[in-house]
């Protein structure tokens, strides 16, 4: 190939890509940039090839998975876990979170937890609002400079938006490693899905926060154990449970079928329209209403975030979690939020600890916590230990989104769900594969 022509094919690819996408590109030109400096025949192509190979040479330092652009931190921010306590000590030390749905008890614990092992206390405040709507809000009200919380954890394709737009940031990573080492593999963990500010990749930002997790549910007082033994998610549109079915208004779970074996999305349309056909009720606002609606005996099963229902079973309400053939979730993330409510290094700190001792502490009082499939957290985490006893022991065991060509047909599949159960009400008709 012409040294010129390949010059500018890679400045091209720099214009659309991230670094991350050239590493093989480097490793592939190696051998020709060293043909190129011995054969090239005139004046401007040996011109062109000292382009060519002072390009490479800037791709192959940017491009190392462990190079000085990955680790460096961004000026100002602290160098070690030292620096970013004491800077945080500074602060205010109030943090706005939404914590939708979160128990007080949770929070003063949290609080009274993280000031114990610091020395400094937190306040946490809470944003009004339903947790799924916060990043239109993080990204609408950045556009006046204003932030609204200071972190936020959530589906992949919920964060894109924030995360494409600039409103997410890059952590203090070396800080945070140094006080919580699990955390290279939760952010290894994240889709790596490039679109950032500066060519950075959704992991540069963000950690894994959990798998989502959504199962059968149902109130204890009207389902015997035994009557979801064995079932199947289609066995729902069955005359068995006729008008017992409650199921979210956004179609949660649904739009993850088509990820599962054996499954696409005109098989997830005909479900859809057959649950709405057999007289499921629809649910706005999520899985905490629709466990509300379970525990005042509007339906009698449903598909729910087990996490949100291990609390309240605690709690002593009417609730149980059956498992069908999988669990169904997609990959959420968490990440710190730009322009930050607070100061950032009080935001990074507690971000980090809630992570990890947030969520530990957590689980030891609500009985659930995050599901994440790590075998280092199994002993602190009982939704972990509850998915493990019923088989589930791997992340690829949770059907659902995994990529961002993935997060892209979710959206349409949720759309085309929503769109069917709405029918299948509508026309109270079901229809056959």
């Amino acid at each position: 190939m012409n040294p010129t022509r390949l010059v500018k094919k890679i400045g091209t690819c720099l214009d659309k890509f991230s670094m991350n996408g050239f590493l093989s590109i480097v490793s592939g030109l190696s051998p020709f940039v060293l043909s190129l400096s011995k054969d090239s025949p005139t004046v401007f192509q040996q011109t062109a090839t000292r382009r060519l190979i002072g390009v490479i040479a800037i791709l192959s330092f940017l491009a190392q998975p462990e190079s000085l652009f990955a680790a460096q931190a961004a000026p100002g921010d602290p160098a070690n876990l030292k620096d970013l306590i004491a800077k945080a000590k500074a602060s205010s030390h109030v943090i706005t979170l939404a914590l939708e749905a979160t128990e007080p008890d949770v929070v003063r614990a949290k609080e009274q937890a993280f000031e114990k092992k610091f020395g400094f206390p937190v306040k946490l405040e809470s944003q009004p609002g339903h947790h799924r709507d916060m990043p239109v809000k993080v990204v609408e009200s950045a556009k006046s400079g204003r932030g609204v919380i200071d972190m936020w954890d959530g589906g992949t394709p919920l964060i894109l938006g924030m995360f494409r737009s600039g409103n997410t940031r890059r952590p203090p990573w070396e800080a945070i490693y140094e006080g919580w080492p699990l955390a290279k593999k939760l952010r290894a963990a994240v889709p790596q899905i490039g679109g950032g500010p500066d060519g950075a990749v959704l992991s540069d930002h963000c950690m894994h926060a959990q798998m989502g997790n959504w199962s059968l549910v149902y109130n204890t007082r009207r389902v015997k154990p035994a009557e979801l033994k064995g079932i199947k998610l289609e066995d729902l549109t069955s005359e068995k449970w006729r008008n017992r079915v409650l199921w979210d208004a956004q179609a949660l779970g649904l739009f993850a079928l088509p990820f599962a074996p054996g499954w696409d999305v005109e098989r997830m349309k005909i479900f859809s329209h057959n649950l709405g056909a057999n007289g499921t009720k629809l649910v706005a606002g999520g899985s905490m209403n629709l466990i509300q609606s379970l525990i005042q005996g509007e339906g009698d099963v449903s598909m729910v975030s087990m996490n949100w229902v291990l609390p309240q079973k605690k709690l002593g309400a009417p609730l149980d979690v059956a498992f069908a053939e999988f669990v169904l979730g997609n990959s959420t993330v968490t990440c710190l939020t730009n322009p930050p409510v607070n100061d950032p290094n009080m935001t990074a700190l507690f971000w980090a600890w809630e992570a990890f001792d947030g969520n530990y502490l957590e689980a030891q009082i609500s009985g659930a916590g995050a599901f994440r499939l790590f075998q280092e957290e199994e002993k602190y985490l009982p939704l972990v230990r509850l998915a493990r006893q019923n088989g589930i022991t791997k992340m690829e065991q949770v059907v659902g989104p995994k990529t961002e060509e993935d997060a892209e047909k979710a959206s349409e599949y949720r759309k085309v769900a929503i769109q069917a159960m709405k029918d299948g009400i509508a026309s109270k008709k079901k229809i056959a594969r």
